[in-house]
């Protein structure tokens, strides 16, 4: 069963997103605004209609996910950027 970590363990989840996948991309391609990082178990399943019993396995209900859409940049190619260059 998912248990939901202690804060701490998502502000060091969110630190290392930031300074590891983030704050990289926004070097090379400059600024831009996220569309979805952090979502609690609730919200999760509230946006994928599942029973209250239902717990999401995403990333980003542990802190370690970002949306993120850089203009004129397809997703896969920005999520392939991302990978090889945090490697």
């Amino acid at each position: 069963m998912l248990t939901k970590p202690r804060p701490s363990i998502f502000r060091k989840r969110l630190a290392k997103l930031s300074r590891h996948v983030l704050q990289p991309i926004r070097d090379a391609f400059g600024s831009f605004t996220p569309n979805s990082v952090y979502r609690g178990q609730a919200l999760e399943r509230a946006l994928k209609n599942k029973p209250a019993t239902w717990l999401s396995t995403s990333q980003h209900a542990t802190g370690e996910a970002c949306d993120i859409e850089i203009v004129g940049m397809a997703t896969l190619e920005l999520a392939a950027w991302a990978r090889d260059s945090s490697s």
